[in-house]
Formats: C-alpha cells, sequence, structure tokens
C-alpha cells in the first residue's frame, strides 16, 4: 500500500514540477531561510496539528515532542496523530498557493520545512498506525525535495508515534550538528506559550539534555500558563496570564495577549510586571519588536523568514482587533484584582515611540488612552480605590498624601471627588509613567510649591488643631517654603502667608514686611505674656514636631531682644519724636543686652540696630540734630580721642556725627566698641578691596569677563568725602590727605589686567588713576614750605612739601610717584634756578625739569625763533608740532610758547594720514641736519645715567616713556608705515595704527639716553621687524648712504606710492635683498650722527663717544655678540662698570661678560659697558 502510494504521489509531482527539482530545488527551497535550522518549527508546528488532532479523536495523554541529535542525524519524535496520505502529499509537495494562504497552513508542512535540505538530501519519516481509520502504517524517505520512496518501519516506533531521520550529508555534519544544537538549546522558554496541546519539549545530544515545559490552569475564569525550561543546573520559569477574543472574520481563530506575571506572597494570582524582550508571535515567536510589554499573539501574515509581518489588509484588521483586546482586558485586569501600577507600566505607555506614524502597533495606544480617559475608574488611588483620570491628582513630595486628604484637594482646587493616585507613581519609580499621565492623560501634579501657591486663609480656617500640627510636622522637611531670603534665593512662598494659629484661634504670618516677628511662642510668666499678646496657640506648641517646626522658623519665647526689636526699634520709625529722655533710657537698654546675650540672638540684634536710626546725630555742616542710623554717623573726638574726622569732615553736608548726649555712658564697659560693632564710624572710610594671596584685587571674575588690579591696585579705590575736602582744602586737611595717600599708596595708580580666560592667558593691561588718585592728580591740595598757596601733584616737587609732611619715608615717595610730582631737581641746577632773574626763573624751571624729548623741542623752537621766518618756511619735520614760529617775540610770547610746547598733545592719526610730505630743499637739509649735529654732540658730552630699579636713586626717564617719544617721533614720520614694505596695521577709528620699533644698535650693547634717539629707529611691520631680527641682516649701506647724505653727494627720490620724498638704501633682510626709505628729516639725524662719530676724536676711555663708534661695526652684525666663558683670570682692560668704583670684578655685579657668567649668577651684568678693542 505504501509503495503504490509513493509511486502514485511520484509520478503526480512529476507531472507538477517536472523532472529537474534537483536542479533548481537547492536554490529555490534550501537556501531560503537565513537560518537554516527553521525546519525545527515546522516540525513543532506539525506536532502541535497532530497532537490537536489526535485530541479530538479522543486520544487522552500529554501529548510530546522530542529531539534527539546524533553526530550523523537528527531523529524527531512525537506521540501526535500518525501521518496520512494527506500528510504524505504535503511533505512531499511544494505549497504554490498565493502567499496569504501559504502563511495560513500553521501545521501542516509547508514551504518552511524545506529548509531541512540544507543539512540532508534525504529525510525520512516512520509512522505507526492507530486506530484512526485514515492513518496509515507507513515508511519512506523523500528524495530531489518531492519524490518519495518507501522503506523499512523501523522497529522502535511505538504504535501512535512519528518518528523524522534526517542523517546528515558528510560535507556538513560538523555544521550541522553545530547548528542544530545551539538552535535547540535557544528555542526560548515561550516558544509553547501559546500552543494549546504540546506540553513537553525535550532534547538530548552528545553533551547535554534539556526540556521545555507547559502547564496550564484556570484562575478566576482567565487561563494562566507556567513554563519551565530545564538543562542540567540551569532553570527558567515563567508565569503568564493570556486573555484572548475570536476574530470577527473568522470565529474559528483568536487573538491573544498574555501579560507577565511575578510570584507574590500575598496574591494567588501574583501580580503583573512588564515584560521584556517582547516579539510578535505568529503561534511561534517572530523575529518583530513590538516594544510593548506585554505579549501578542494571532495568525498573522508573516515573511516567509518570520522577521516581519506584511504590510497589508488582514494584518491592518488584525492590529485593530488586537488594540481592542487590550483596551478590554484593561477592565478584566481590574475584576482580576490585578490592575495596579505595575500593570499600568506594561501598557503602551511609550508616547515618542507609539505616536509616531510609521509605528504599526499605534492603533493600541489610541485605544489604551480613550479607555484610560472614559468615565470608568481605572486609575489606582491613594486609598487603595480607584479613579477616573479627570479627578486624579498626582503628588510630587513625601508627606502630602498623609495630611492632605481628597476634601483638603476639593477645597484647595475648587473641584469634587479628587483623589491622590497611587504614592508609587514618581518621578525617581515610575518616570515614563508619571510623564505619561502627565502629559497625555492631563493629570495635575501638586508638590509643596503648589500647595504653598494655593494655600490661604479660607483652608487653614477650616482645619483642626490636629491637622495644623501634622501641618507643621510636614513643613519641618520643606524649609524651601518657609526659608528667609537671601542674596541667591527668594523667600519661601509660606513665609508671609497666616500659617500660625494664635491662641485666639485667628491666624497670622510670621513674620512682616522686613523679616521681624510678629509672633511668638507662650511664655510662662504671665506678665511677660501680657506684653506679647500674639502667640501660638498652646494645643499645637505641646506636640513635640510641631514646636521643633515653629523654633526652626525663628519662633521663640520672647526675651530682651525681642523686647527691643519689637517693642523699641519701631518707635523710632513711627513719625512721632522719641523723646532725648527715652532715646537715652532705650540707649541703655541696648547696651545692657548687647553685654548679656551673645550668639546668634547677639547678631540678630545688631543687624536691626545697624539699620535703624535710633541714634541721634549732628550734621557737621549746619549742626542740625537728626536720629540716624548707625552705619550713617560717624565718631568724633569726643568719643575717639581724635580730631581728624571733625577737621576733614567739617562743614561737609552729608556728614553726621554722634551727639554728645550719650557721653554719659562713655565710662561704661566698652561703649565705643559697641558703637563701632553697631556700624559707627570712628575714623575717615576708604573703601578698598582687599589683595588675594598673591595681592592681586579681583575687579571682575565673571564667564568670558576677567579683570584685577595689579601688586594691590584697586581702581575702584575711594576716601569718603574726598572731593569736599578737596573743593574746601586747609593745611589740616591737606595734611590728613597726605597721610591717607601714603598709606594707600598702592591704590592711587597702577595696572589692571583684563582677559577672556580664567588664567588671563593672552591678557591686555593699562595704566590708570583710582577713583581716589583721579581727584588727587586733579585738584591743587598741596602745600609748599615756600608760599602759602596750594598746588597739584604735577605743579610740586616732593622736596617742596612744608617740614612736618613725611617726604622721605617710601610710602611718601612711593605716593608722589604715583601722583606724577614734579621730578627732584640737583643741586647745581636748583642753585642756577634761584641765581636767575625772577622773570626768567618759571621759563627756566620749566626747561630744566622737562623730558629730554621736550627740552629738544623749546630749543628747536627757540633756535626757529632767533631766525627769520622765511628761513624756515617749508622745512619738513616741523609740522604737526604745534610751535608757532614768529620773528623777533617779546618776552610774553617766548614764556607762553614754552608752556604750550610742553603742554602740546601729539595730533590724532586719522588728521596726519592725510597730509603729504612735501620735503624740504637741500639748503634747509643741510641746516637740519647742522642743528641735529650740535644736539648729538651736547648730548655725547652729558653724563652718562643708567636707571637701575634695585638701586636706591632717581629714575631719569623710564622705559615707557622713551618708548613712547620714539613712537610718537616714527609715527609723525611715517605715519605707521613700515620703512621695508610699506604696510600699515590698522586698528580702527580714533586709534594709532601699530607698528614695531626696532633699534639699529640693541640696548644691552649702548647704555645712555642717546642711544635712544630717533638716529638708532626703524619704523617696521610685524613681519619685517621679525626677519630683521632673527633673519640676519646686512645694513653697511645705511652708513654708506647716511655719509653721502651729509657730503651732499645723494639726493633724495620721488616714491608715489609713499606718497613723498624718500632716500632709498638697498638692504639685505633674511638673505633677500630689499629696500629701505627714509624721511629727509629722519635721515638728517642719521647723518649727523655718523658724521660727528666720523670725525670726532675722544680721549677719555670712560665718554659714550668712544661706545657710540661700535654704531659703525654693528650696522651690518647678523646676531647679538656672544661672550665666551674661556678667559684668562684677572681684570680685563676692556669693560667698564658704572656701578663699581672701579674697573673690574665687583661682588655686587659679578663678572664682567668678557669673563663669562657665574653658573648660578645671583646679580644683573646689566651695569658693564662692552668696550671694542
Amino acid at each position: 500500500m505504501v509503495s503504490t502510494l509513493c509511486d502514485r504521489i511520484r509520478e503526480e509531482n512529476k507531472q507538477k514540477y517536472g523532472t529537474h527539482v534537483s536542479v533548481y530545488g537547492p536554490v529555490l527551497l534550501a537556501n531560503l531561510y537565513s537560518d537554516r535550522t527553521h525546519f525545527l518549527y515546522e516540525l513543532l508546528q506539525n506536532a502541535e496539528d497532530a497532537c490537536e488532532r489526535a485530541r479530538k479523536k479522543g486520544q487522552k495523554g500529554k501529548f510530546y515532542i522530542s529531539f534527539k541529535l546524533y553526530p550523523n542525524r537528527l531523529e524527531v519524535r512525537h506521540n501526535g496523530i500518525p501521518f496520512d496520505e494527506k500528510d504524505v502529499k504535503g511533505i512531499c509537495g511544494i505549497v504554490e498557493a498565493t502567499k496569504d494562504k501559504d502563511t495560513l497552513q500553521i501545521g501542516k508542512f509547508g514551504i518552511g520545512f524545506k529548509s531541512v535540505y540544507a543539512f540532508t538530501t534525504s529525510p525520512e519519516v516512520h509512522s505507526e498506525k492507530t486506530i484512526c481509520h485514515s492513518c496509515i502504517k507507513c515508511a519512506f524517505r523523500i528524495q530531489d525535495y518531492v519524490h518519495p520512496y518507501p522503506i523499512n518501519l523501523r522497529e522502535d516506533v511505538r504504535a501512535g508515534e512519528t518518528l523524522f531521520v534526517m542523517r546528515f550529508d558528510k560535507e556538513v555534519r560538523e555544521v550541522a550538528y553545530s547548528e542544530i544544537e545551539s538552535r535547540l538549546r535557544n528555542l526560548g522558554i515561550r516558544t509553547l506559550l501559546f500552543l494549546n496541546n504540546l506540553e513537553e519539549v525535550s532534547y538530548k545530544t552528545e553533551s547535554t539534555a534539556g526540556k521545555y515545559l507547559r502547564c496550564s490552569e484556570t484562575v478566576n475564569g482567565a487561563r494562566q500558563v507556567s513554563l519551565h525550561y530545564v538543562e542540567e543546573e540551569e532553570k527558567q520559569t515563567e508565569k503568564w496570564l493570556i486573555l484572548d477574543k475570536s476574530l470577527s472574520k473568522d470565529k474559528s481563530r483568536k487573538m491573544e495577549i498574555a501579560f507577565l506575571l511575578a510570584n507574590d506572597s500575598q496574591s494567588r494570582s501574583g501580580r503583573i510586571i512588564p515584560a521584556t524582550n517582547v516579539k510578535l508571535f505568529a503561534y511561534f515567536s517572530t523575529q518583530k519588536e513590538t516594544h510593548l510589554k506585554f505579549l501578542i499573539q494571532g495568525p498573522y501574515n508573516t515573511t516567509p523568514a518570520r522577521d516581519n509581518i506584511r504590510n497589508d489588509e488582514w494584518n491592518r484588521e488584525l492590529i485593530e482587533e488586537t488594540a481592542t483586546l487590550v483596551s478590554e482586558s484593561i477592565s478584566k485586569i481590574k475584576a482580576l484584582n490585578l490592575l495596579d501600577v505595575e500593570f499600568l507600566r506594561t501598557l503602551p505607555i511609550d508616547t515618542d515611540h507609539f505616536t509616531q506614524e510609521s509605528t504599526v502597533f499605534k492603533p493600541i495606544y489610541g485605544e489604551v488612552k480613550e479607555k484610560l480617559l472614559s468615565d470608568e475608574a481605572l486609575l489606582p488611588a491613594y486609598d487603595r480605590s480607584f479613579t477616573v483620570a479627570s479627578k486624579a491628582l498626582i503628588a510630587r513630595g513625601k508627606g502630602l498624601h498623609s495630611f492632605l486628604t481628597g476634601e483638603h484637594l476639593d477645597t484647595l482646587f475648587e473641584r469634587k471627588g479628587s483623589k491622590w493616585l497611587d504614592e508609587n507613581i514618581t518621578e525617581d519609580r515610575t518616570p515614563e509613567l508619571r510623564r505619561y499621565l502627565m502629559n497625555e492623560l492631563e493629570i495635575e501634579e501638586v508638590d509643596p510649591e503648589l500647595f504653598a501657591r494655593k494655600f490661604n486663609l479660607e483652608f487653614i480656617s477650616k482645619q483642626s488643631d490636629k491637622w495644623v500640627s501634622s501641618f507643621y510636622s510636614f513643613l519641618l522637611t520643606q524649609k524651601a517654603l518657609w526659608r528667609a531670603s537671601t542674596h541667591y534665593e527668594r523667600p519661601g512662598l509660606l513665609r508671609f502667608k497666616p500659617i500660625i494659629r494664635l491662641n485666639d484661634n485667628s491666624h497670622t504670618p510670621p513674620f512682616d514686611d522686613d523679616e521681624r516677628p510678629i509672633v511668638y511662642l507662650p511664655h510662662k510668666d504671665p506678665n511677660t505674656r501680657r506684653l506679647f499678646p500674639k502667640t501660638v496657640k498652646d494645643t499645637i506648641v505641646h506636640d513635640k514636631k510641631a514646636r521643633e517646626f515653629l523654633k526652626a522658623l525663628g519662633i521663640n519665647e520672647p526675651d530682651k531682644v525681642t523686647a527691643i526689636l519689637n517693642l523699641v526699634l519701631p518707635k523710632y520709625e513711627e513719625t512721632t519724636a522719641v523723646s532725648e529722655e527715652d532715646n537715652l533710657r532705650h540707649f541703655e537698654w541696648i547696651l545692657k543686652t548687647l553685654e548679656e546675650c551673645e550668639g546668634t540672638r547677639r547678631d540678630k540684634l545688631l543687624r536691626e540696630l545697624r539699620e535703624t536710626p535710633f541714634l541721634c546725630a549732628e550734621n557737621a555742616s549746619n549742626q542740625q540734630k537728626e536720629y540716624k542710623k548707625p552705619k550713617e554717623i560717624h565718631l568724633g573726638e569726643a568719643y575717639t580721642g581724635r580730631k581728624e574726622s571733625q577737621i576733614y569732615f567739617d562743614g561737609n553736608q552729608e556728614i553726621w556725627f554722634l551727639d554728645e548726649r550719650y557721653l554719659a555712658f562713655k565710662s561704661a564697659k566698652g561703649t565705643r566698641e559697641k558703637l563701632k560693632e553697631m556700624g559707627c564710624n570712628p575714623a575717615i572710610q576708604v573703601r578698598c578691596r582687599k589683595p588675594d594671596y598673591l595681592n592681586h584685587v579681583t575687579i571682575i571674575d565673571n564667564w568670558g569677563d576677567h579683570r584685577r588690579g595689579l601688586d594691590g591696585f584697586d581702581p575702584d579705590c575711594e576716601v569718603e568725602g574726598l572731593e569736599h575736602a578737596l573743593q574746601n582744602i586747609t593745611i589740616e586737611r591737606s595734611r590728613i590727605l597726605w597721610h591717607i595717600a601714603k598709606k594707600h599708596c598702592q591704590s592711587i595708580y597702577g595696572e589692571v589686567e583684563s582677559s577672556t580666560k580664567q588664567y588671563y592667558e593672552g591678557s591686555t593691561r593699562l595704566l590708570k588713576f583710582s577713583k581716589m588718585g583721579k581727584l588727587l592728580a586733579e585738584y591743587s591740595w598741596l602745600p609748599s614750605h615756600a608760599s602759602s598757596s596750594f598746588y597739584k601733584p604735577s605743579k610740586i616737587m616732593l622736596s617742596e612739601l612744608p617740614v612736618d609732611f613725611d617726604k622721605e619715608s617710601p610710602e611718601a615717595k612711593s605716593a608722589a610717584s604715583k601722583l606724577r610730582f614734579k621730578p627732584e631737581l640737583d643741586r647745581g641746577i636748583r642753585g642756577l634756578i634761584e641765581s636767575t632773574p625772577d622773570e626768567a626763573k618759571e621759563i627756566l624751571e620749566i626747561f630744566m625739569t622737562a623730558s629730554l624729548e621736550i627740552q629738544q623741542r623749546i630749543l628747536e623752537s627757540a633756535r626757529q625763533i632767533k631766525m627769520s621766518k622765511t628761513d624756515f618756511e617749508g622745512i619738513g619735520g616741523t609740522e604737526g608740532t604745534g610751535i608757532t614760529i614768529s620773528v623777533a617775540p617779546s618776552p610774553s610770547e617766548l614764556e607762553d610758547e614754552f608752556k604750550r610746547s610742553l603742554t602740546q598733545e601729539r595730533p590724532l592719526s586719522t588728521s596726519t594720514e592725510n597730509k603729504m610730505w612735501t620735503g624740504p630743499t637741500p639748503e634747509e637739509e643741510q641746516k637740519m641736519r647742522e642743528y641735529e649735529r650740535e644736539i648729538i654732540a651736547k648730548l655725547l658730552k652729558k653724563p652718562h645715567h643708567i636707571e637701575r630699579r634695585h638701586k636706591k636713586g632717581s629714575i631719569i626717564k623710564t622705559k615707557r616713556e622713551e618708548e613712547s617719544m620714539l613712537r610718537e617721533f616714527l609715527l609723525e614720520q611715517y605715519k605707521g608705515h613700515c620703512q621695508v614694505c610699506n604696510e600699515k596695521l590698522d586698528l580702527g577709528p580714533d586709534k594709532d595704527p601699530y607698528f614695531e620699533i626696532y633699534r639699529v644698535i640693541k640696548k644691552h650693547r649702548l647704555y645712555g639716553e642717546w642711544s635712544n634717539q630717533e638716529f638708532n629707529v626703524l619704523c617696521l611691520c610685524p613681519n619685517c621687524h621679525a626677519l630683521v631680527s632673527y633673519g640676519g641682516r646686512d645694513l653697511q649701506e645705511l652708513f654708506n648712504k647716511a655719509k653721502r647724505v651729509a657730503d651732499g653727494e645723494e639726493v633724495r627720490e620721488e616714491v608715489d606710492e609713499r606718497g613723498g620724498d624718500f632716500y632709498i638704501t638697498p638692504i639685505t633682510i633674511a638673505s633677500k635683498q630689499k629696500e629701505l626709505f627714509h624721511t629727509s628729516f629722519h635721515m638728517a639725524k642719521i647723518s649727523a650722527f655718523v658724521k660727528i662719530i666720523e670725525h670726532k676724536t675722544h680721549n677719555d676711555a670712560h665718554t659714550l663717544a668712544e661706545e657710540a663708534s661700535v654704531y659703525v661695526s654693528t650696522v651690518s652684525e647678523p646676531e647679538p655678540a656672544i661672550y665666551s666663558t674661556e678667559s684668562d683670570s684677572g681684570t680685563c682692560k676692556g669693560c667698564v662698570c658704572l656701578t663699581c668704583p672701579e674697573k673690574g670684578v665687583y661682588e655686587e655685579c659679578g663678572p664682567c661678560p668678557c669673563f663669562g657668567f657665574p653658573e648660578n649668577p645671583s646679580k644683573t651684568t646689566a651695569c658693564y659697558l662692552r668696550k671694542n678693542v
């Protein structure tokens, strides 16, 4: 019979599929699935279907399927109904129906079984006949996918049992064994969840054995399924609650949902918890992720690989029916007493995911939301009942549930039926559920702050004393609701609301607007209680927690401090004046109280005293008397024993001195100190910020804005009443101000450093006066010993101050320097001035105390005045100097001209830029060179001066002043254009262009004022400056050019791009040929210098003229000289030390450069001059 059946099916399949199935089969069937073990699920589906048919035929007992894996084969047995003819045709056929019908063939051998051919070319089926008349006793093998051939039935196949044998092809045995073993061990504990018949799946391999078990029971009308997985020592267990609903279009099939149950000792039925790793089920698990926290199962149309479901009408209808089932299940869950917070967490509440249009299961989200917004009470409440969304409230904050009932909520929120939701719904425990309830169901969250905003007098008036006590206990943990205000925080919302219940059952805020207590704890003394009628109700104070809160709030029993704060000080804020007698009595009471109290109570009293106008004071100008705050009052001589403050502030209407009525208490212990504690000022106030440990004063320390004063300088330093004192200066006030200036000399004038970086990288620095320093520098307030007048600091020398003024201390000299006192004159110059006639004395003094640049300009102006006006017409270089040339000026005109030349300012760069250099005539140039030669000759004869900041002595000229003069000269000559490349760096309107000053001879080689003269500098852009400094240079031709100009052998050339006539010198910079451009005025200075050092001979080795000859050998030097450390011992003959009493090594200076530097030099060698011998 089996042989005939197999022959017939083979012939039929040859007609259906042809004779070449073995050719296209491997491609069409065996390789259809990426997972080649997919046929195992087909066997499970066939077994479930066979067991279902056996059960319907009346078969009893436990249904199972077992897998035995051998190295060369796999054997699968189940005890469902044996094969019949349809089964033989099904397993030997290739399904040709549509895909929709294909995927509905659950339990039949569909195309999925063909994945077995990845491991075997000839699977076998052995089926023993049972009592079923349609079953057959058969054994056959399948070749070429669709051709059955009969074989002998194995003897170990029992009645009613079906055996599948897959003998692995030799070339894939190892891979087959490995993949199938892995699949069997990872079928998943949920594989049997939605099956109705199979209760056991077992497997055994060469190395291990395991079982998947399913146990189903009905509890309260609902099906619960327990799943177990056992493999040696590993055990897993899950318990599920399954709800189902028949399809509306096909009642024979149904949709199912399963909720994961957790074991709960208090409930037999357990409780529902969110599931993880949730995939869609189509009888068995697919690869489709649902993002739900429960399982859904139905006859979905899946792809052949079961990795997704199809986007077709059938599946869309199934999802809609699933959504209805989930919505209806919420009521069933409530009836099963399983509706709690954890169940709500299993619902689709992930708004971000389920509201997207591309989300397949969006209908489930919508149905659940609609269900929860309905009038059915489905939300678990705090009182273990249920409520609807429209009446629910979420409590945020521990303790709100305990003292705010539904009635309280109705009163506060003006509605009915309010209920708290379950206390487990919090931001920490259930953040996603909380957001869903608030955003999607629009349930309001009540936190302590919202409660405090809703709180009012009407609400608390309706509450009992017991509730008020519990309210205070709650507030003990909510300090933010009643805190005092600070610089960073606002006061608590309840601090000024009527939260305190008094003995008469009225209510009051604890504090007034000025933060003074309105209410107190009841005092034991009846007399004291009468003075303070507003006390907290006794029954409430007796509650321990309530009393603890009241004291933390700042409500205490009244004491002396309280009496002053509430009975005394308020009198001084009323319009009725306090009598002198009462004021003295109050003052005495305050002194005694300060003596007795301590700690925070004393600090509180002092704070209130400083802000209360309770001290009588007398105006420093009109002697009017008023009550003032202590911080507005100064202590005069009667209280301090010093009269400086009264002298300094005399006549100042803004200053008040403490009235002498309180002198009666001067002998009391510590009265003066207590007045100072209250805020009275015992001395003139100088307001300065303190420097940090680096001696820097922080001005601003914000993100991206950092400023600080260097060396203790505070630009905001100011002196109380300074402007009034300066405007009404007297010799006494001048003496006081001089003392203040010395004491705070570091804050008169200094540097402010600014940066966008916290550690001041890339900072800029600005020299400026402080507020105090600006006023002291602008006003005439300094007396002279020789005159009764007062002078500005810039108009007087330190030595000219009166005898009783300190002039010798370092502080006095520092103050004089920062206030820009006139420089001191040496004895010879002073004698010359004294012997000068009175009408010329001022002019001579101005000249002798001026800087070298101003002296040169005065001399130049004087020389020009002596000449006729026509002699100097058109001479280049005098434009913009501000000097007016006239013929035969009068002495008064000359004096005015000198003064004006001293105070003139350089014109703005914007005005000089458009001027053209017209250039002088040859005759005018010759006069200029002769004039410059006279200036340089005198300069070379002057005594040499060196600034040594670590040595005592007068500073002739600072480095900053020298740089400023040179910069002004070069700016006037070249308007910021580079002498080499003609580039100009503009920095914006009203700002000078930027350029670098380059010295032909470095300062470490030549010392003295003349080495910073105009003939030694060039105006270069930063790029050319770097090339000259570090790339090497040959400027020898500049020296030759200057000599030829001095001899009249060179003339200027017109340069259009530079807008004038220039001397052009070829030079070499960084090994490249360049040209150097000089104006006539600049070249006149260079040629005069070169000419004089070429012809003038000096025999004195200590004069600087000989040193100046180094210029000749330096202009072509590419790099500074390097001193040799290898030299004979002894004293050299070529170096002059300007500090040492004689040539050679001196202990304060160290060895001269010729002998090299010591290994650890502690002294400078800057005092040496190198002689080129």
